[in-house]
């Protein structure tokens, strides 16, 4: 007979994903809202009998994980993703001593003041989008709070100053050099602290990382900057936000192509094409990806592998 063969399970944890909470600050007549999506991962070693042996002595309902989302929102100013996710690692790491690790990804759905003939409205808002913020904590039994940033949906365009020449010549080669084409591109951006435990000010830091990302893309208002690639604008566009904000250590940037055809087909239609027509396409999209970190060497955030959300293609892919 063969022998009996064993086994173990590797790796186990559970949580809530999921979890969307909004709250209201009434602290005066000019209300501010805050809407999150929460996401929380708990981690212990205890948690393994509920798989092998059906005890589930150790284990947080995923329920109760549902329940002090809200339980901590109340609290919580939740001025910022970042603040929010922090807080509910903390206190699940607090109230419940055999966990080992807590993980809390949190992403802001944002809402913009409402304006009723061009006066903000009081507790009036519309939706904004569809850019996303989102903030990822991670507090380890006996180690340091760590918290990631992430920009998401920053969906950008410029529809002249960028080309794309030079590049590497093989037969499988159809694309020609441009001087003059479209460039947009739906940049994500994850950073990270030169401190991952501190408390920063995480709405300003989004706000000069931003600012940064768009002064860089496109230039000057009335001129503009030319830009050869989206990999020589990748790189400008980080390096001024480590630039302008000391507070982060490193930058990933994903930075797809979102493509746009020049129609040359008016060209055999009557008419012609004077880089005013062009058709939008979903795929192939072109992706493009660094990180830039303060100094030399360094390791990579968390890849940004996931395909892009919101491309669409274009003619002159770099």
């Amino acid at each position: 007979a063969p022998a009996t063969m064993a086994f173990s399970i590797a790796r186990h944890r559970h949580g809530k994903t999921g979890v969307k909470v909004l709250k209201v600050n009434r602290s005066s007549p000019r209300h501010t809202v805050n809407e999150f999506f929460v996401n929380i991962k708990v981690y212990s070693p205890e948690c393994e009998v509920a798989y092998t042996k059906g005890d589930n002595s150790y284990v947080i309902a995923t329920d109760t994980c549902k329940n002090t989302v809200y339980y901590v929102a109340k609290t919580c100013p939740m001025e910022s993703p970042e603040q929010f996710a922090r807080a509910l690692v903390e206190y699940f790491m607090k109230t419940y001593p055999f966990l080992t690790k807590c993980d809390a990804e949190v992403t802001e759905s944002l809402w913009q003041r409402a304006a009723v003939g061009g006066v903000g409205h009081n507790h009036g808002f519309l939706r904004d989008g569809p850019q996303e913020r989102i903030a990822r904590a991670t507090l380890p039994r006996g180690g340091s709070l760590e918290v990631e940033s992430v920009i998401a949906n920053m969906i950008v365009m410029k529809t002249t100053q960028t080309g794309f020449e030079g590049f590497h010549d093989s037969p499988q080669r159809l694309l020609a050099d441009t001087s003059e084409r479209i460039l947009a591109t739906n940049i994500r951006a994850t950073y990270q602290y030169v401190d991952p435990a501190r408390a920063y000010d995480y709405a300003g830091v989004r706000r000069g990382m931003i600012e940064s990302f768009t002064r860089t893309f496109f230039g000057p208002p009335v001129e503009g900057v030319y830009s050869p690639s989206v990999q020589e604008t990748l790189y400008k566009m980080a390096v001024a936000a480590l630039q302008a904000v000391p507070q982060v250590a490193s930058i990933e940037l994903d930075m797809p192509n979102i493509h746009f055809l020049p129609c040359r087909l008016l060209d055999n239609v009557g008419s012609k094409f004077e880089d005013d027509v062009f058709i939008p396409t979903v795929y192939p999209a072109g992706s493009i990806n660094a990180v830039v970190v303060r100094g030399a060497g360094g390791a990579p955030t968390r890849a940004a592998t996931a395909a892009p959300r919101a491309a669409a293609s274009e003619g002159e892919p770099d």
